[in-house]
C-alpha cells in the first residue's frame, strides 16, 4: 500500500474516532423546527418559466458554435470520417457510426463542455428545473453531433461529456449567481451575479423580475441564513521531485501560486436555535475550485473542478449559541480538470486528467462547540476520463505503437473508467485552523485491448491564522503528490514534496 494511501485510510479511521465521540446532542435542549431553504433563484412574486426563449437561445448557442466548427476546420473530409449526406445520417441513425471518436483532449474535455454549460445555463436561466435543464442539454448534444459535426461520427464520449459537464459547470455557475442575487444589493454582488449567470441576468432584466434578497446579511452582504466559504490565496511554495536517478538529488523548483474556491449550502447554520431533518434537491450543496501554479520556466500547474450535490438529506441540532452539530449526505456529479508537471526535468511531458463523475456520493459532518469547530467529509465517485499514460514513454522504449489506439497516437490520452476517494479532516479554535486532506484517483483504459492503468494520489496538511475581525488570512502548507501509470509491461511512478505559505482571505 502506497504511502499516501494509508495516509487515507488512517485520515478516515481519525474521523470517524473523532466523529464517533461527539456529543449526540447540543447543550442546550431543542425543539424540531420546520425550516424551508431559500430557493436558488429568489424573487419578489413567483417567476413563470419561458421554455420558448430558453429553446431561442439554446439555438443561438449552436449556430454561434457551428459557425465557429465551419470556420475553424473548414469541413475537409479528409479529416473525417463520414461525408454530409444520406449515408452518414444512416449510419448514425443505425448505431454504426457511433463509437469512442479520435478528437484531441482539449476538443473533448473543453470544449464540449464549455457547450454543453450553454445548452444548459440556456434552460436554467429560464426558470427551468435542474431535470429539464439536462434533459435539453442532452438533446442539444444530440442534435450537434448528428446536425452539427457534419462529418465526423457520432461520438459516445460526446454524448457522456457535454450534457454531464454541462451539468456539473452550469448548476455550479448558477448556484453562485443565485446566492449573490439573495445577497445584498451591494456593487460587488451585483457584478459577481452577472458575472456567473450572465444569461439569467439579461433576462431577469428583461422580464422586469424584482430580486428578493435576504433580510439578514453580514458584514459583506452575504446572506446569514445559510453556510458559504470563499477562500483567495496568493503564495509561494518550494516544491522537490525525486530524481529519476538512483542516488541524485531531488530537483528544486519555486512556484508562484494562485487558489480560488467556494463552498455553499443553502441548509440551516448553527447560528439558529432548532433541530432540523430534511430533505432536498434543488441542488442545495456546491462547490468551486480553481488553482494554478507556475516556476520562471512556466505554468506546472492548473486545476478546475465543479462537485454539485443534487439531492440528500440533512439533519441537525443546535441552540443558537454556535454550539451545534450537523450531518449531510448526498448524491453529486462534478466536473474536473486538471494540468501538472511531475517531470520538471523534461523526462515526460506534463500530465493531463479530465473526468465527468456522472454518480459520487458526499459525506460531511460538522460540529460546533463555541470557537471550536470540527467538520469532517467523504467524498467518493466513478467518473468517465481523458488520461495521459503516464507510463506512455517507457512503453514507447520496449514496444512500438501497433498496440495503442488512435487517440493515444495521436493526442496522446486514453479514454478511462475509474474514480477518486477524498477523505478531509479539519478544526478551527478562534483565529487557527487546521486542515488535512487525502485523495487518490485511479483510471483504466477502455476501448482498447492494450491495457493501461493510472494512479495519482495526493496528501497535504495546512495551518491557517485569521487577522484579527479582518477576513485576511495567512496559511502554511505542506504536500506530497506522486503520479503513476502502467501500460503493458511498462511502468512509470514518481512523487514530489511541498510545502509554503500563501496570503489571502476567507469570507
Amino acid at each position: 500500500m502506497s504511502y499516501p494511501l494509508r495516509a487515507l485510510v488512517a485520515l478516515l479511521l481519525s474521523t470517524h474516532a473523532v466523529l464517533s465521540s461527539l456529543p449526540a446532542r447540543a447543550q442546550e435542549p431543542v425543539i424540531s423546527t420546520p425550516y424551508s431553504p431559500p430557493p436558488a433563484f429568489a424573487y419578489t412574486t413567483p417567476p413563470e418559466k419561458n421554455p420558448v426563449r430558453g429553446m431561442l437561445e439554446l439555438s443561438g448557442f449552436l449556430a454561434f458554435g457551428f459557425l465557429w466548427y465551419v470556420t475553424r476546420t473548414g469541413i475537409s473530409r479528409s479529416h473525417y470520417d463520414l461525408g454530409y449526406d444520406w449515408s452518414m445520417f444512416r449510419k448514425k441513425l443505425s448505431g454504426e457510426a457511433v463509437r469512442l471518436d479520435t478528437n484531441e483532449l482539449g476538443t473533448n474535455y473543453i470544449g464540449h463542455p464549455v457547450g454543453g454549460t450553454t445548452y444548459y445555463v440556456s434552460m436554467r436561466s429560464n426558470q427551468m428545473g435542474i431535470g429539464g435543464s439536462f434533459a435539453v442539454a442532452v438533446g442539444g448534444s444530440l442534435l450537434w453531433e448528428v446536425f452539427g459535426e457534419v462529418h465526423e461520427i457520432l461520438s459516445l464520449n460526446d454524448m457522456i461529456v457535454t450534457p454531464l459537464a454541462g451539468l456539473a459547470i452550469g448548476e455550479a455557475f448558477m448556484q453562485l449567481g443565485g446566492f449573490f442575487d439573495r445577497s445584498s444589493a451591494a456593487l460587488h454582488n451585483r457584478m459577481l451575479a452577472v458575472l456567473f449567470t450572465p444569461v439569467k441576468s439579461l433576462n431577469d432584466l428583461l422580464d422586469g423580475r424584482e430580486l428578493l434578497r435576504a433580510e439578514q446579511v453580514d458584514a459583506y452582504g452575504f446572506p446569514t441564513n445559510e453556510w458559504h466559504q470563499f477562500d483567495l490565496g496568493l503564495g509561494v511554495a518550494n516544491t522537490w521531485q525525486a530524481s529519476p536517478s538512483a542516488g541524485a538529488r531531488p530537483k528544486l523548483s519555486q512556484e508562484l501560486r494562485l487558489t480560488l474556491s467556494s463552498r455553499l449550502a443553502r441548509l440551516p447554520t448553527f447560528a439558529t436555535a432548532g433541530q432540523y431533518s430534511l430533505g432536498f434537491d434543488d441542488a442545495n450543496v456546491s462547490s468551486l475550485e480553481i488553482r494554478a501554479a507556475a516556476t520562471t520556466a512556466g505554468l506546472v500547474d492548473i486545476y478546475l473542478a465543479t462537485n454539485v450535490v443534487l439531492a440528500g438529506g440533512y439533519m441537525s441540532e443546535a441552540d443558537g449559541a454556535g454550539n451545534g452539530h450537523g450531518t449531510l449526505l448526498g448524491f453529486a456529479v462534478g466536473y474536473q480538470y486538471s494540468l501538472h508537471d511531475y517531470d520538471r526535468d523534461g523526462v515526460r511531458p506534463r500530465d493531463r486528467i479530465a473526468s465527468v463523475q456522472p454518480l459520487g456520493l458526499l459525506f460531511e459532518h460538522r460540529a460546533a462547540f463555541g470557537a471550536l469547530q470540527l467538520f469532517g467529509r467523504i467524498d467518493a465517485g466513478g467518473e468517465f476520463a481523458a488520461v495521459r499514460p503516464y507510463a506512455l514513454r517507457a512503453y514507447r522504449e520496449i514496444a512500438d505503437h501497433t498496440e495503442l489506439s488512435t487517440v493515444t497516437v495521436n493526442h496522446l490520452y486514453y479514454f478511462g473508467l475509474g474514480g477518486h476517494v477524498m477523505a478531509t479532516l479539519g478544526i478551527a479554535s478562534g483565529p487557527f485552523d487546521v486542515e488535512c486532506r487525502a485523495r487518490v484517483d485511479a483510471y483504466r483504459q477502455v476501448g482498447n485491448r492494450l491495457s493501461a492503468d493510472d494512479q495519482r494520489t495526493a496528501l497535504q496538511l495546512r495551518a491557517g491564522f485569521t487577522l484579527g475581525r479582518t477576513p485576511l488570512r495567512i496559511s502554511a502548507f505542506a504536500e506530497r503528490q506522486s503520479r503513476a501509470g502502467q501500460l503493458a509491461a511498462a511502468h512509470a511512478a514518481r512523487h514530489e514534496v511541498s510545502a509554503g505559505i500563501d496570503v489571502g482571505a476567507r469570507f
